[in-house]
Protein backbone atom coordinates (compact mmCIF):
# COMPACT_ATOMS: atom_id res chain seq x y z
CA UNK A 1 0.00 0.00 0.00
CA UNK A 2 1.10 3.20 -0.69
CA UNK A 3 0.99 6.62 1.64
CA UNK A 4 -1.64 7.94 2.85
CA UNK A 5 -4.37 10.05 0.60
CA UNK A 6 -3.98 13.53 1.64
CA UNK A 7 -6.82 14.89 3.35
CA UNK A 8 -8.91 17.53 2.63
CA UNK A 9 -7.84 20.52 4.31
CA UNK A 10 -4.53 19.32 3.02
CA UNK A 11 -5.70 19.67 -0.85
CA UNK A 12 -7.27 23.29 0.21
CA UNK A 13 -3.54 24.20 0.98
CA UNK A 14 -2.25 22.85 -1.74
CA UNK A 15 -4.35 24.32 -4.28
CA UNK A 16 -4.77 27.67 -2.84
CA UNK A 17 -1.07 28.11 -1.47
CA UNK A 18 1.16 25.46 -3.40
CA UNK A 19 2.65 24.39 0.28
CA UNK A 20 2.00 23.49 3.28
CA UNK A 21 3.29 22.69 6.77
CA UNK A 22 5.13 19.27 7.93
CA UNK A 23 3.11 17.39 10.23
CA UNK A 24 5.51 17.34 13.28
CA UNK A 25 8.83 16.90 14.44
CA UNK A 26 10.20 14.42 12.83
CA UNK A 27 7.76 14.67 10.48
CA UNK A 28 5.89 10.99 9.88
CA UNK A 29 5.84 11.70 6.08
CA UNK A 30 9.50 11.34 5.26
CA UNK A 31 9.38 13.19 2.31
CA UNK A 32 6.99 15.95 3.26
CA UNK A 33 7.92 19.35 1.66
CA UNK A 34 9.57 22.24 4.87
CA UNK A 35 7.96 25.24 4.57
CA UNK A 36 10.50 27.83 4.33
CA UNK A 37 8.13 30.42 5.34
CA UNK A 38 5.68 29.54 7.96
CA UNK A 39 3.12 32.64 7.23
CA UNK A 40 3.01 32.22 3.44
CA UNK A 41 0.90 29.08 3.99
CA UNK A 42 -0.59 30.39 7.04
CA UNK A 43 -4.52 31.12 5.06
CA UNK A 44 -7.64 32.49 6.58
CA UNK A 45 -10.04 29.98 7.70
CA UNK A 46 -12.72 31.85 7.57
CA UNK A 47 -13.46 31.56 3.71
CA UNK A 48 -17.21 30.02 3.63
CA UNK A 49 -16.47 27.52 0.63
CA UNK A 50 -14.51 25.50 2.53
CA UNK A 51 -17.26 24.75 5.48
CA UNK A 52 -16.49 25.76 9.22
CA UNK A 53 -15.05 23.64 11.89
CA UNK A 54 -17.68 25.28 14.21
CA UNK A 55 -20.52 24.00 12.48
CA UNK A 56 -18.95 20.53 10.87
CA UNK A 57 -19.58 21.39 7.22
CA UNK A 58 -17.39 20.99 4.41
CA UNK A 59 -13.59 19.68 4.38
CA UNK A 60 -13.76 19.78 8.28
CA UNK A 61 -16.99 17.67 8.27
CA UNK A 62 -14.93 15.08 5.79
CA UNK A 63 -12.07 15.42 8.01
CA UNK A 64 -14.11 14.84 11.53
CA UNK A 65 -16.10 11.75 9.76
CA UNK A 66 -12.71 9.76 8.47
CA UNK A 67 -11.54 10.26 12.43
CA UNK A 68 -14.23 8.69 13.69
CA UNK A 69 -14.43 5.64 11.31
CA UNK A 70 -10.49 5.28 11.97
CA UNK A 71 -11.18 5.23 15.84
CA UNK A 72 -14.10 3.41 16.30
CA UNK A 73 -16.08 6.17 17.08
CA UNK A 74 -19.57 7.38 16.23
CA UNK A 75 -18.61 11.12 16.19
CA UNK A 76 -15.47 12.90 16.01
CA UNK A 77 -14.61 16.83 16.21
CA UNK A 78 -11.04 18.41 16.36
CA UNK A 79 -9.25 20.25 19.04
CA UNK A 80 -6.55 22.80 18.31
CA UNK A 81 -6.37 23.33 22.00
CA UNK A 82 -4.88 20.18 23.42
CA UNK A 83 -6.54 17.29 25.55
CA UNK A 84 -6.85 20.04 28.11
CA UNK A 85 -9.33 22.43 26.04
CA UNK A 86 -10.97 19.26 24.83
CA UNK A 87 -11.63 18.05 28.81
CA UNK A 88 -13.25 21.27 29.23
CA UNK A 89 -15.86 20.57 26.94
CA UNK A 90 -16.44 17.54 28.09
CA UNK A 91 -17.19 18.52 31.60
CA UNK A 92 -18.73 21.73 30.27
CA UNK A 93 -20.94 19.13 28.12
CA UNK A 94 -22.10 17.27 31.49
CA UNK A 95 -22.71 20.95 32.92
CA UNK A 96 -25.16 21.28 29.84
CA UNK A 97 -26.86 17.97 30.53
CA UNK A 98 -27.38 18.35 34.53
CA UNK A 99 -25.93 22.00 36.32
CA UNK A 100 -25.78 19.50 40.18
CA UNK A 101 -24.56 16.65 37.46
CA UNK A 102 -21.60 14.68 40.23
CA UNK A 103 -18.45 12.84 38.88
CA UNK A 104 -16.55 10.26 39.60
CA UNK A 105 -13.01 10.76 38.76
CA UNK A 106 -9.62 9.57 39.57
CA UNK A 107 -6.81 10.98 41.75
CA UNK A 108 -4.17 11.05 39.24
CA UNK A 109 -7.01 13.23 36.83
CA UNK A 110 -5.16 15.99 34.76
CA UNK A 111 -5.80 19.54 36.36
CA UNK A 112 -7.68 20.62 33.50
CA UNK A 113 -10.72 18.64 34.12
CA UNK A 114 -10.16 19.49 38.29
CA UNK A 115 -10.11 23.09 37.45
CA UNK A 116 -13.26 22.87 34.62
CA UNK A 117 -14.62 20.84 37.65
CA UNK A 118 -14.56 23.77 39.48
CA UNK A 119 -15.33 26.39 36.91
CA UNK A 120 -18.67 24.84 35.86
CA UNK A 121 -20.11 24.11 39.55
CA UNK A 122 -19.80 20.61 39.29
CA UNK A 123 -19.52 18.34 42.33
CA UNK A 124 -16.96 14.98 42.23
CA UNK A 125 -16.06 12.61 44.26
CA UNK A 126 -12.41 10.54 43.80
CA UNK A 127 -12.26 7.06 43.56
CA UNK A 128 -9.89 5.16 45.57
CA UNK A 129 -6.87 4.93 43.77
CA UNK A 130 -3.95 2.81 45.36
CA UNK A 131 -0.14 3.51 44.88
CA UNK A 132 2.09 1.44 43.29
CA UNK A 133 5.29 1.92 44.14
CA UNK A 134 7.78 -0.17 41.73
CA UNK A 135 6.29 2.29 39.28
CA UNK A 136 6.01 5.14 41.70
CA UNK A 137 2.83 6.08 40.25
CA UNK A 138 -1.33 5.60 40.96
CA UNK A 139 -2.67 3.19 38.91
CA UNK A 140 -5.72 3.42 36.97
CA UNK A 141 -9.12 2.37 38.97
CA UNK A 142 -10.39 -0.94 38.91
CA UNK A 143 -13.71 -2.28 37.83
CA UNK A 144 -14.69 -2.91 41.91
CA UNK A 145 -13.38 0.18 42.78
CA UNK A 146 -15.38 1.91 40.07
CA UNK A 147 -18.62 0.22 41.20
CA UNK A 148 -17.43 1.25 45.00
CA UNK A 149 -18.21 4.58 43.83
CA UNK A 150 -21.22 4.19 41.90
CA UNK A 151 -22.99 2.21 45.02
CA UNK A 152 -22.47 5.17 47.29
CA UNK A 153 -23.50 7.84 44.50
CA UNK A 154 -25.85 5.95 42.37
CA UNK A 155 -26.28 9.63 40.81
CA UNK A 156 -23.13 10.15 39.32
CA UNK A 157 -23.51 11.38 36.07
CA UNK A 158 -20.15 9.90 34.61
CA UNK A 159 -16.56 8.37 35.63
CA UNK A 160 -13.79 10.22 34.54
CA UNK A 161 -10.18 8.89 34.59
CA UNK A 162 -7.10 8.79 32.79
CA UNK A 163 -5.78 5.54 30.57
CA UNK A 164 -2.89 5.02 29.79
CA UNK A 165 -1.87 7.20 32.58
CA UNK A 166 1.38 9.47 31.76
CA UNK A 167 3.55 5.77 33.28
CA UNK A 168 1.59 3.98 30.51
CA UNK A 169 -0.63 2.35 32.79
CA UNK A 170 -3.79 1.34 30.88
CA UNK A 171 -7.00 0.70 32.49
CA UNK A 172 -9.07 -2.22 31.72
CA UNK A 173 -11.98 -0.24 30.22
CA UNK A 174 -13.99 -2.49 28.33
CA UNK A 175 -14.47 -4.39 31.98
CA UNK A 176 -15.40 -0.68 33.32
CA UNK A 177 -17.99 0.34 30.84
CA UNK A 178 -19.60 -2.57 30.52
CA UNK A 179 -20.04 -3.01 34.68
CA UNK A 180 -21.02 0.85 34.32
CA UNK A 181 -23.35 0.94 31.68
CA UNK A 182 -24.71 -2.49 32.93
CA UNK A 183 -24.86 -0.91 36.66
CA UNK A 184 -26.42 2.59 35.67
CA UNK A 185 -28.89 3.63 33.03
CA UNK A 186 -27.19 7.21 32.54
CA UNK A 187 -23.48 7.44 34.04
CA UNK A 188 -21.26 7.64 31.05
CA UNK A 189 -17.35 6.49 31.35
CA UNK A 190 -15.24 9.49 30.09
CA UNK A 191 -11.97 8.32 29.47
CA UNK A 192 -8.78 11.01 29.28
CA UNK A 193 -7.19 9.65 26.78
CA UNK A 194 -4.57 11.94 26.01
CA UNK A 195 -1.03 9.48 25.69
CA UNK A 196 -3.51 6.39 23.63
CA UNK A 197 -4.12 7.99 20.58
CA UNK A 198 -1.69 5.69 18.93
CA UNK A 199 -3.59 2.42 20.63
CA UNK A 200 -6.30 1.76 18.14
CA UNK A 201 -3.65 0.94 15.26
CA UNK A 202 -2.23 -1.92 16.76
CA UNK A 203 -3.17 -5.28 17.83
CA UNK A 204 -0.83 -5.90 20.46
CA UNK A 205 -1.28 -2.60 22.25
CA UNK A 206 -4.15 -2.05 24.55
CA UNK A 207 -7.63 -1.53 23.66
CA UNK A 208 -8.40 1.83 22.60
CA UNK A 209 -11.36 3.50 25.12
CA UNK A 210 -14.09 3.84 21.56
CA UNK A 211 -13.08 0.21 20.92
CA UNK A 212 -13.41 -0.67 24.43
CA UNK A 213 -16.61 0.39 24.79
CA UNK A 214 -16.46 4.00 26.57
CA UNK A 215 -18.30 6.63 25.78
CA UNK A 216 -16.06 9.64 25.57
CA UNK A 217 -12.53 9.99 25.11
CA UNK A 218 -10.22 12.93 24.45
CA UNK A 219 -7.09 12.47 23.09
CA UNK A 220 -3.98 14.58 22.39
CA UNK A 221 -2.73 14.24 18.86
CA UNK A 222 0.42 15.44 19.84
CA UNK A 223 2.00 13.03 21.81
CA UNK A 224 1.72 9.79 20.11
CA UNK A 225 -0.08 9.91 17.37
CA UNK A 226 2.75 12.38 14.74
CA UNK A 227 0.39 16.01 15.32
CA UNK A 228 1.62 19.14 16.10
CA UNK A 229 2.05 20.39 19.18
CA UNK A 230 -1.77 21.35 20.60
CA UNK A 231 -3.60 19.08 18.47
CA UNK A 232 -6.49 16.53 19.64
CA UNK A 233 -9.26 14.42 19.17
CA UNK A 234 -12.92 14.16 20.65
CA UNK A 235 -14.44 10.66 19.91
CA UNK A 236 -18.00 10.02 21.49
CA UNK A 237 -20.67 7.73 21.35
CA UNK A 238 -23.85 8.38 20.60
CA UNK A 239 -26.24 6.72 23.03
CA UNK A 240 -25.57 8.02 26.34
CA UNK A 241 -24.35 11.26 25.40
CA UNK A 242 -26.44 13.88 23.74
CA UNK A 243 -24.82 15.21 20.79
CA UNK A 244 -26.44 18.56 20.63
CA UNK A 245 -24.61 19.45 23.93
CA UNK A 246 -21.25 18.01 22.64
CA UNK A 247 -21.76 20.55 20.22
CA UNK A 248 -23.27 23.13 22.06
CA UNK A 249 -19.80 22.82 24.35
CA UNK A 250 -17.46 22.71 21.42
CA UNK A 251 -19.44 25.92 20.11
CA UNK A 252 -18.50 27.80 23.75
CA UNK A 253 -14.84 27.05 23.63
CA UNK A 254 -13.46 26.39 20.00
CA UNK A 255 -11.61 29.44 18.72
CA UNK A 256 -12.92 30.44 16.08
CA UNK A 257 -10.26 31.00 13.95
CA UNK A 258 -8.21 28.20 14.24
CA UNK A 259 -5.08 26.99 12.24
CA UNK A 260 -4.90 25.02 9.27
CA UNK A 261 -1.25 23.68 10.06
CA UNK A 262 -2.93 22.04 13.12
CA UNK A 263 -6.28 20.98 11.38
CA UNK A 264 -4.48 19.77 8.42
CA UNK A 265 -1.51 18.13 11.04
CA UNK A 266 -4.16 16.17 13.15
CA UNK A 267 -6.18 15.12 9.87
CA UNK A 268 -2.92 13.77 8.34
CA UNK A 269 -1.48 11.97 11.59
CA UNK A 270 -4.99 10.40 11.99
CA UNK A 271 -5.03 9.09 8.00
CA UNK A 272 -1.34 7.99 8.29
CA UNK A 273 -1.61 5.68 11.42
CA UNK A 274 -4.62 4.31 9.96
CA UNK A 275 -2.95 3.61 7.05
CA UNK A 276 -0.06 2.53 8.29
CA UNK A 277 -2.40 -0.12 10.49
CA UNK A 278 -3.98 -1.77 7.08
CA UNK A 279 -0.91 -2.92 5.58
Amino acid sequence: MGPPEPSPIVRVLNRDVGRYHRWCTPSILPGQERVEDFYASDISISAGFFGTLVDHTGIFAEAERFAAAAQGADRTMFSVHGSSGSNWVVLRMLALERSDALVLVARNIHHSVINALKAFGLDFRFLPTPYEPRYEALLPPSVDQVLAGLARYPEALAVLYTSPTYEGLAANTAAIADAVHQTSPHAMVLVDEAWGGHLHFHPQLPSSAMAAGADVCVQSTHKLAGGLQQTGLIHWREGRVDSELMEEAYREYVTTSPSYHLLASADAAVRTLAAEASR
